[in-house]
């Protein structure tokens, strides 16, 4: 993947994360949003076989994170931005697992927090909340997806020169 493919995961990652947050703040739809912002990654990517995986971890991620958001933030009066952390986090980790790698779920897991954090700390308690938090949480995984697969060498063990 080119620099220019780095550019693209973070666009779809956004839309998709965008339209996954509108659609999750439907109503009880938070799964199918978040099958709808992991498959856009996967899309991104241009694997079919990411596509199915990442939207089901999508829908687990999104679903796990809500309820660790709701329970870990209990104590603090539920705070917007601290909810959307936790819940970017728990995303973050759950799409880092389709890749079977520790660094992965980690790097995802720690810029999925911080970007949805920073989402909800901007929205704060608009309408439009959900949609802010994905679509800034979404570019930060997709940034952050498409750099790590640019930067994964091949099966050789040696650096592509073009």
């Amino acid at each position: 993947m080119r620099p220019v493919g780095v550019a693209r995961v973070a666009l779809l990652g956004a839309l998709g994360f965008g339209i996954g947050g509108a659609i999750a703040s439907a109503g009880f739809l938070i799964p199918v949003g978040g099958a709808v912002a992991g498959a856009s990654l996967g899309l991104a990517l241009g694997d079919w076989r990411k596509v199915a995986t990442l939207a089901l971890l999508g829908v687990l991620g999104t679903t796990l994170g809500v309820l660790a958001a709701l329970v870990v933030t209990a104590p603090l009066s539920y705070p917007s931005w601290a909810m959307a952390a936790v819940i970017g986090a728990v995303i973050g980790a759950s799409l880092g697992l389709a890749f079977l790698n520790w660094k992965t779920v980690a790097a995802l897991a720690l810029v999925g927090g911080v970007g949805f954090g920073i989402g909800g700390a901007i929205a704060g308690d608009s309408p439009a909340w959900l949609l802010a938090v994905g679509a800034l949480g979404g570019a930060s995984l997709g940034t952050t997806l498409g750099y790590l697969e640019y930067r994964t060498r091949p099966e050789n063990g040696r650096p592509r020169v073009r």
